[in-house]
């Protein structure tokens, strides 16, 4: 499991998503992986569908700075209205 923070860069002072693997999933072998799969697919990358990776911490860190995207997050949304409309679900996917 991941946790996301909003939070300020020390160094350009904008605002980033810092995204954080847990301490229980970085001892899991198969999420630590896909963590890293991530953090390795998405540095300089960019595409209007895949949210920018900033910055990782140092190889073998459990954490990652993002573009912070304003907005509602999915399980928000979907506590909201219980129910998502299928134009809805493929907006937040």
């Amino acid at each position: 499991m991941v946790v996301v923070y909003k939070a300020e860069d020390t160094e350009t002072a904008e605002l980033v998503a810092l995204k954080v693997l847990s301490s229980e999933s970085a001892n899991q072998p198969s999420r630590l992986e896909r963590f890293r799969a991530r953090r390795g697919r998405g540095l300089g990358s960019r595409h209007d569908n895949i949210v920018l990776l900033l910055r990782v911490r140092e190889p073998g860190s459990s954490i990652m700075a993002m573009e912070l995207i304003d907005g509602i997050d999915v399980e928000s949304m979907c506590s909201a209205e219980r129910v998502l409309a299928p134009d809805d679900a493929l907006q937040a996917s």
